[in-house]
């Protein structure tokens, strides 16, 4: 498994990869047999990295970042569940603080936009508008707020989000789809 952005909270580049030690075991042998796992990453041993690393780690254990998610996710559970109700909005899939709110042309028949309107991206302009950075997959909203986010910035932002919904795909709608 590789693992970078969240080890050093994303600020600087630190990467580490983890394997079973089955898998260790396979490429461990004398450096002359060249059986070694050529991998590793350009980020490998940044010294500011690894201290910010380490200082990332001690947050997460100090602040119980993990519990403290795991309710938030609950919260933004809840403030998600209020964006079914518009009518362009055909799922949101969430898992923690990982989301995709799934834009359609018709809830009911989860009939998708044509690519070429751009919906998820006119959105995400929207949301820019409105003082909020995202990214669309298509017409899927990628929302993955910060872990450190309170349930006041998590309610804002899902607020941003919805009313970039609400006026962009009634445009959209307003118009020969």
């Amino acid at each position: 498994m590789a693992a970078g952005k969240g080890i050093s909270g994303g600020y600087l580049p630190v990467a580490a990869t983890f394997t079973t030690e089955e898998i260790y075991m396979t490429f461990y042998d004398d450096y002359e047999k060249l059986k070694t796992l050529f991998h590793c990453h350009s980020y490998t041993g940044n010294q500011l990295g690894c201290a910010v690393e380490i200082e990332n780690l001690r947050l997460f254990e100090s602040e119980k970042i993990v519990e403290q998610v795991a309710q938030k996710a609950e919260d933004l559970d809840l403030l998600l569940n209020e964006l079914q109700s518009l009518p362009h909005v055909g799922d949101i899939r969430q898992l923690g603080f990982m989301c995709g709110v799934e834009l359609v042309h018709s809830k009911e028949t989860k009939v998708a936009y044509p690519s070429k309107k751009r919906v998820g991206y006119q959105v995400s302009l929207k949301m820019r508008e409105l003082g909020m950075l995202t990214r669309p997959l298509g017409d899927v909203i990628v929302f993955m707020p910060s872990l450190a986010s309170t349930r006041e910035e998590l309610k804002a932002m899902v607020t941003i989000m919805k009313e970039a919904i609400i006026e962009e795909t009634n445009e959209v709608t307003s118009v020969e789809v």
